[in-house]
């Protein structure tokens, strides 16, 4: 329910305007309007919890772009760009729910789960400037938005998921190549 909703319900129970389907409250006595006003209240609550579920939803989407932010890895030399790709295989293969389908030069590519709130991921390897190659992984959630961009019913089991991989991924890269 939208805060404009729930704010007009509020303001309509505290005047006592009757709903059209709730004709009989107009001849209620004032003794009953004590659960009324509890109602009333209850929607103003309701009204205000939705803004801080704003709050919460803007602060969890910075994270997530912070957390996007992180997920690529720079390498300079060629021996050292083909240990950062094989790296990077070995980190999908073991952070998605499904296997992969693509494993090339340039791109690898999950398939996408049957079900909503299940991660799969893609990472590409492109020139950087400067020389060497820019590694970016890529992870996705069907159910984390619905069509209209709003956050859907998986949101936060996807952002926690996508979140948790992405911070993950330059450290697992970085630390198998000190490796070697």
């Amino acid at each position: 329910m939208s805060c404009l909703l729930a704010r007009s319900i509020a303001m309509a129970l505290r005047r006592g305007i009757a709903m059209p389907h709730a004709w009989p409250m107009r001849v209620m006595h004032l003794g009953h309007l004590r659960p009324l006003t509890l109602a009333a209240a209850l929607a103003s609550l309701t009204a205000c919890a939705s803004n801080a579920d704003v709050t919460a939803l803007r602060r969890n989407e910075i994270q997530l772009q912070q957390a996007r932010a992180q997920a690529s890895v720079t390498c300079a030399s060629e021996a050292q760009c083909i240990a950062a790709w094989r790296l990077t295989q070995d980190y999908i293969a073991s952070h998605s729910v499904t296997d992969m389908t693509r494993a090339d030069a340039n791109v690898i590519e999950t398939a996408q789960p049957h079900g909503f709130g299940k991660v799969w991921l893609a990472a590409s390897k492109a020139p950087a400037d400067g020389g060497g190659s820019l590694i970016r992984l890529k992870a996705m959630c069907d159910g984390m938005y619905r069509s209209d961009g709003t956050p859907g019913w998986f949101y936060q089991t996807c952002s926690d998921a996508i979140r948790r991989i992405d911070e993950g991924f330059r450290s697992f890269v970085e630390a198998g190549l000190k490796q070697k």
